[in-house]
């Protein structure tokens, strides 16, 4: 956007273009954050990386987590996502954050006799970068139950290594031209019973160049505990404090007031399919924080020491004036709101109004100003008068009174409507669905969402986001399921 100005000579106008601050990318914020839904892990132990709203996944900590047998406890998993951090954020010189994504594993229904079990070992495979595909017929590798093996299917986490598909039981592999190592799951099922057994298959790329040093980013805090820096294919075995040195897992703790540099060497372990695979010896140093704390400060204030600045999420205006009080987060802690502007005029312009909010709050602990309360300013879109409903294309299935409902039905994503928010997503919370241009009268009910058309999107076997809508037309809520069974009434995770 321009702006003209008409000056008489002989007046001169000086210009400058104002310079925006660059937010920080950071895991879960609204505006500003990768936001990861949708991770999963199902009784096999098989994955379901989750969608990011922003950033890329370039590493896993784990392909895959152990299977649980029938009637096993049900286990947490954690998984370590390295996010890639996009354009225009102040930290995207770092490269990458580490962000830890969970959920809780349950163990699969006792089989029946139908069921097929595993044969043997899936032979580890090995590929050359950028080759034409190879296949592997899996199906010696199960053996049915009773009833034969009604399918294949395969799990894939990174198709930026490699990408596959599966007909019938033959399974296709193409390489790309990342030389790394990396596990891909096979599966066969009894669809009829709702059981499956899973095989992973280890898959080297080679054919690669020398790898060459891309460790990026990295710190010590001021405690001595070592955060290592991010890096795209090779995994950090050791840390060292001089070249061929010891192990070490933490350093000295630094009690000057100022940061420093201390030198580190980190041994990693290049994949096969590089010429210098193997064990490796990097020099990165990293900077360690001094006992000054960070001071946090509003966005714009000037302050002289180390400081940070407060992420404000989910605050809205609406069109009457009252507000919806959102979140507070320093650095992604939640600080608690104490006060905020009121009363906010009514909008009665058909386009939203900028309204500038002061929110005061507590800075949390581990600051150099916990506990003071911080009134910071944060500018909130108010509601146009006029401004109901979004044009971004929504699937819905039929209502239905519980989630569980949703198990029991093969209901079709097939009732297109609009709302503001262009993905399916944590940003749909709290966004207002239309049909025909009018809010839509959801009653209440659980419907399930997609982007796009899906027959069926729910029942058995079906992994998919659902919520509630109200009678005004506004999502509720949002969760993610996988129907273990048609009478499955449990609540799936929550976003």
């Amino acid at each position: 956007m321009s702006t003209k100005i008409n000056a008489r000579s002989p007046y001169f106008i000086t210009i400058n273009e104002p310079v925006e601050s660059l937010p920080e990318f950071v895991c879960q914020d609204p505006l500003n954050g990768a936001n990861p839904f949708g991770f999963s892990v199902d009784s096999n132990g098989n994955i379901t990386l989750p969608q990011l709203q922003r950033g890329q996944i370039s590493n896993q900590s784990a392909d895959s987590f152990p299977a649980l047998a029938p009637g096993a406890s049900s286990v947490p998993r954690v998984l370590t996502l390295t996010i890639q951090i996009p354009e225009n954020f102040s930290n995207t010189p770092d490269r990458s954050i580490s962000c830890n994504v969970s959920f809780t594993q349950t163990a699969p229904s006792v089989p029946t006799n139908n069921c097929p079990s595993t044969n043997g070992t899936i032979p580890n495979q090995t590929l050359t970068k950028e080759s034409t595909a190879t296949t592997l017929n899996i199906s010696s590798y199960f053996t049915a139950g009773s009833s034969p093996i009604n399918r294949y299917s395969v799990n894939n986490n990174r198709p930026d290594f490699v990408t596959t598909s599966i007909s019938g039981s033959t399974l296709s592999m193409t390489p790309s031209t990342v030389c790394a190592t990396h596990s891909i799951t096979v599966s066969a099922h009894y669809d009829a019973d709702n059981c499956s057994v899973s095989q992973s298959i280890s898959i080297t790329i080679g054919g690669c160049t020398t790898w060459t040093d891309d460790l990026q980013g990295g710190s010590i805090d001021q405690d001595g505990t070592i955060n290592d820096p991010s890096t795209t294919a090779v995994p950090i075995t050791e840390r060292r404090l001089s070249s061929g040195g010891a192990n070490v897992t933490s350093v000295a703790p630094n009690d000057t007031a100022n940061s420093i540099t201390i030198p580190m060497w980190f041994l990693v372990t290049v994949p096969d399919g590089y010429t210098n695979a193997g064990s490796l010896e990097v020099s990165h140093p990293l900077v360690q924080a001094g006992t000054t704390l960070k001071t946090v400060i509003c966005s714009g204030e000037t302050f002289s020491g180390p400081s940070i600045t407060p992420q404000f999420t989910g605050w809205r205006i609406t069109t009457s004036g009252s507000v919806d009080v959102g979140n507070a987060f320093v650095n992604g802690v939640p600080a608690t709101v104490t006060a905020y502007t009121t009363p906010i005029p009514r909008n009665t312009s058909t386009s939203t109004v900028a309204r500038t909010l002061q929110i005061a709050f507590t800075v949390p602990d581990g600051y150099a100003n916990s506990g003071a309360t911080k009134v910071c300013s944060h500018v909130v879109n108010q509601d146009a008068a006029e401004l109901v409903c979004g044009t971004h294309g929504l699937a819905l299935t039929q209502p239905a009174g519980t989630p569980g409902d949703l198990c029991s039905n093969a209901f079709t994503a097939g009732n297109v409507v609009t709302c503001f928010v262009e993905d399916v997503g944590t940003a749909l919370i709290g966004t207002r669905i239309c049909s025909g241009g009018t809010p839509f009268n959801g009653g209440n009910n659980y419907y399930g969402f997609s982007d796009y058309v899906v027959s069926p999107l729910t029942g058995v076997g079906k992994t998919f986001f659902y919520g509630q809508i109200s009678t005004t037309g506004y999502v509720l809520n949002l969760s993610q399921k996988t129907c273990a069974s048609s009478t499955d009434d449990g609540e799936g995770v929550q976003y």
